[in-house]
């Protein structure tokens, strides 16, 4: 296992599947409560293509929550820490929900080392339905625990076709998701998105090529939000059919054919 100490003493999870230094670098961001194993199906069908850098943000899987709060600035220092100390000046970024929030924002700040971003259940602003939400996971915590929690977000996190075709596991993804977060960490980091910048308040002038993906059946972020976001970056947007927030483990090969295709396009 690989870990990097951050300037804050911080332990910062991550793989890198460095197998050729010709290849281009994509990193993938997780989503709330997920980890690198999220990713493990676009490591494993990309990695001929690409270098790929998988790590869990703080709080996230592996690493450690810090002493220090958890800002949207924050994580985006990590990562460029990260990439410093692993010797990447530019990457491609393929973020889910708040992995692409922290996607979207490091290819604003930092466009001369970001090659290309793929946002993944991202909308322009959070709605108040999707504040609800979160208060509500936030809630659930403090009167519950994570076991409550991943029961709870399964419904909404996943389409009902993935939800069908995985019925007999879904005690397992529960074990999976209680074994791989801490329910404080999580409290900590719901708390923390929703004091994020709204993207709708940001000044895009020169962004990276970017392309915005979306589930017809995300009950988290509205395709309104996502069309809008899409403009405002001069994005193309992909919906999924049958797929709800999560198209990486929903759609994995047309989520990857899809995002190969898009980072591999020299124009």
């Amino acid at each position: 296992m690989s870990f990097l100490r951050l300037y804050d003493n911080c332990r910062l999870y991550y793989q890198f599947i460095d197998s050729d230094k010709a290849k281009p670098v994509v990193v993938f961001l997780n989503g709330t409560a997920q980890t690198t194993k999220s990713w493990w199906l676009q490591a494993k069908d990309l990695q001929g293509q690409f270098r790929i850098l998988l790590y869990d943000a703080r709080g996230q899987g592996q690493s450690d929550l810090g002493k220090k709060e958890l800002t949207l600035d924050g994580h985006i220092y990590d990562l460029v820490q990260l990439l410093d100390y692993l010797g990447v000046n530019i990457s491609h970024l393929v973020g889910l929900s708040h992995g692409a929030r922290v996607a979207c924002e490091f290819g604003q700040r930092y466009p001369d080392r970001t090659n290309r971003v793929v946002l993944c259940g991202l909308g322009n602003d959070l709605s108040p339905r999707t504040l609800a939400l979160i208060e509500s996971w936030y809630q659930v915590l403090k009167s519950g625990n994570l076991e409550t929690l991943a029961w709870s977000m399964l419904p909404v996190v996943f389409g009902g076709q993935y939800l069908e075709k995985h019925k007999a596991i879904m005690k397992d993804m529960v074990s999976g998701i209680v074994r791989r977060n801490s329910a404080d960490a999580i409290k900590v980091h719901l708390k923390s998105m929703v004091r994020y910048l709204s993207i709708g308040d940001m000044i895009f002038d020169k962004y990276p090529p970017a392309l915005v993906v979306t589930g017809k059946q995300d009950a988290i972020i509205q395709i309104n939000q996502s069309r809008i976001l899409a403009e405002k970056l001069g994005a193309h947007l992909i919906q999924l059919k049958g797929v709800g927030h999560s198209p990486n483990i929903e759609a994995p090969g047309a989520f990857n054919q899809i995002i190969a295709q898009f980072l591999l396009a020299t124009k």
